[in-house]
């Protein structure tokens, strides 16, 4: 028989079960598997965990160590400056070390006060990492109530997992996961975990970053990089408030630190169409390196070993260009045949593998790849037809910031393919599976692509608007009974093509017809669709057109002999969710170019007349430019317009102009036609 009994004078004990329910107790037992309670006992396969001691005072008060009081002392302050937040990050604290052998440690802490429900999610932590590489493991983590009550994570608690999420990984990708105990409104949640990377991809590259801002407001977030005293830290930084730019250095006998401190920061207050979060915040950016040149010979020699032309790759693109007219000819043939036999599958392993790809063999072989292989792929065969090209690494515009130049990195989160003409250079993305050359996905629009066989970084090109058009046509016709038939026929350019390529590709066929009917019923509640068609809908080598039908009922709104109507559809196209901001803290950030053009014939019923129609319509930004004109020829009323924006990102300072521009935009679209009868 076991038996014991614990006592805890001036404090309780916690019981927690695997029901979810928690007992407190002054006392606890435990006999024959039988927890013995003061007021009732429990069956030990029913306990989830035990918490000891909670001291109190004589007066029952909790007894609070004067750790736990500094948190909740900086708390309370920081809820009377930022009364109104979700939470309040109370400690953001990095340490990043670089050791002499080239292996590193990375240490962080974590204090927030959550003051909202939809804050709870700070007490649950997930880090992901490649055991291969990283050895991770949880140093401190506490839920710390109001009254000073600290509840200790147990261990046990800790889980490791394999990713999976809908995607494919190799290697030994793991997430860490743990959850705080009894994680409530009002609570401090509080944890330090530690990442030992013992296998870096390189040893002599060290690359830290830091940013100050989230989406909550910081109080302090700071980081100390340390890095032996032979090595040089080059640093640069965006948004960082004054006095902040700069860090403090303290040097030992054998390391050097750099400390970075940013007190009160305030949050990051989403706007519509801004630019990445990393761009807008609070951030630094650190390298060894005084030049690119060893991130150049690095991803050179993983990407040269991964090219190489067997006779089954060159065997396939003799088959695939023969009979090509041109070197363009051919590059597009490639092109096409890489997106659409090669399917993607995000690929996570070392860095051979999720940073220069696997052999363009194996890719192929295999049928799928991620971007890194299908770049890697995509060139080989370029090569093997005698084109110049080469993968390029970019950071896509929705999620990473303009590259610093001054500071080389591993820099991208992506990989497309430059290729070089006589007379001109493009770049192309195979990733995707409908882009029809020359085009490809505009996350790659605007932003620096490194090139580490010709060592050279440049910028990626924002297309023409023409390159991005949405091209409308209309012929209406209006009868004496106010039914307007519309025969509508659109096509495109660009990346906006090969998004509505995929979309009706992956629609089913039996459902397309409800879905157009609903599209025609958005514009009047009285519609009826008679017919459509899709060009080229499977064929990524053509431009997609659609071709469509429907019948409007009582269209005009009458007022004695007048008709009044506007144009179906048109105005949907211009709404501006992106300045609906009076002002605005952060650029328009778009992901492109764009122009959308209309061309639009409305033949009247006999015996009406034209009473109105709108005065033409010509104005221009530095950005872009929108014109429109009706015109009257014999029964029939012709419009035309053209919208075009060739730039991408509008400044704040020009803000107040480009929205006065789009509200004119949108105002000419709610003009409307007189008819008389």
């Amino acid at each position: 028989m076991v038996w014991f009994l614990l006592l805890t004078l001036g404090a309780q004990i916690k019981v927690e079960l695997y029901n979810g329910r928690w007992l407190s107790t002054p006392t606890i037992q435990y006999r024959d598997k039988v927890f013995l309670l003061k007021d009732t006992t429990v069956s030990r396969d029913s306990v989830k965990s035990i918490i000891f001691g909670i001291p109190r005072t004589r007066e029952g008060k909790v007894s609070v160590s004067e750790d736990i009081k500094a948190i909740l002392d900086t708390a309370r302050v920081a809820v009377e400056r930022f009364p109104y937040a979700g939470g309040i990050i109370l400690l953001d604290e990095g340490n990043e070390t670089l050791h002499p052998d080239g292996t590193r440690t990375y240490r962080y802490h974590f204090q927030g006060k959550i003051l909202k429900s939809n804050r709870k999610n700070w007490g649950s932590v997930r880090l992901y990492y490649n055991e291969e590489r990283v050895r991770t493991k949880v140093l401190l983590a506490r839920t710390i109530k109001p009254d000073g009550r600290v509840l200790n994570l147990n261990k046990k608690e800790i889980k490791i997992t394999k990713p999976s999420e809908g995607l494919v990984f190799f290697g030994k990708t793991k997430w860490l996961t743990f959850s705080l105990p009894q994680v409530e409104v009002g609570d401090v949640v509080e944890y330090i975990y530690e990442m030992e990377i013992y296998n870096p991809w390189d040893r002599k590259v060290f690359t830290p970053e830091y940013s100050f801002q989230s989406s909550e407001p910081i109080i302090l977030s700071k980081i100390t990089i340390t890095v032996p005293k032979s090595e040089t830290l080059y640093w640069a930084s965006r948004n960082m408030p004054e006095g902040s730019k700069n860090p403090k250095i303290i040097e030992t006998s054998t390391s050097r630190s750099y400390i970075w401190e940013v007190h009160n920061s305030k949050p990051i207050i989403e706007e519509p169409s801004m630019p990445p979060r990393g761009e807008v915040a609070a951030h630094i950016e650190c390298t060894n390196q005084k030049d690119w040149n060893h991130i150049f010979d690095w991803y050179t020699n993983f990407q040269l070993a991964r090219m190489e032309v067997t006779p089954e790759i060159k065997n396939l693109v003799d088959s695939i260009i023969k009979g090509a007219d041109s070197d363009e000819e051919k590059v597009a043939r490639l092109y096409h045949w890489t997106q659409q036999h090669i399917r993607y599958i995000s690929i996570k392993g070392g860095a051979g593998s999720g940073v220069s790809g696997h052999p363009a063999s194996q890719t192929l072989k295999n049928g799928y790849g991620d971007c890194s292989d299908k770049a890697i792929l995509f060139s080989t065969l370029l090569k093997a037809a005698g084109i110049e090209s080469y993968p390029v690494y970019v950071g896509t515009n929705d999620e990473v910031p303009m590259l610093i130049k001054e500071i080389p990195s591993y820099y991208g989160n992506h990989v497309i393919t430059e290729v070089v003409f006589p007379d001109k250079t493009i770049y192309l993305d195979a990733t995707g599976y409908a882009s029809r050359y020359p085009y490809f996905s505009p996350g790659s629009h605007g932003v620096y692509a490194l090139n580490a066989q010709k060592r050279k970084i440049e910028l990626v090109p924002v297309p023409k608007p023409e390159d991005n058009r949405r091209k409308y046509r209309y012929d209406l016709q209006l009868d004496e009974d106010g039914k307007l038939r519309v025969d509508f026929k659109s096509s495109y350019t660009g990346y906006y093509e090969a998004w509505l390529k995929l979309y009706w590709q992956h629609q089913k066929k039996n459902e397309i017809p409800k879905m157009l009917s609903e599209m025609a019923h958005r514009v009047s509640p009285k519609a009826k669709l008679l017919n459509y068609k899709f060009h080229n809908l499977f064929d990524i080598s053509k431009p997609f057109i659609m071709e469509l039908s429907y019948e409007l009922y009582d269209y005009p709104t009458t007022a004695g002999d007048l008709w009044i109507l506007s144009l179906p559809e048109i105005k949907d196209r211009y709404r501006f969710d992106e300045v609906s901001l009076t002002t605005r803290k952060y650029p328009v950030s778009y992901p492109s170019s764009q122009e959308i053009t209309h061309q639009v014939t409305l033949k009247i019923p006999q015996g009406f007349k034209v009473e109105y129609l709108p005065e033409p319509i010509d104005i221009s930004t530095p950005y872009a430019s929108y014109k429109a004109e009706y015109t009257e020829k014999g029964d029939t009323i012709v419009f035309s317009d053209d919208f075009k924006r060739w730039k991408r990102t509008i400044p704040v300072k020009d803000y107040p102009l480009y929205k006065n521009f789009l509200r004119k935009v949108s105002q000419y679209q709610e003009k409307k036609i007189f008819l008389r009868k």
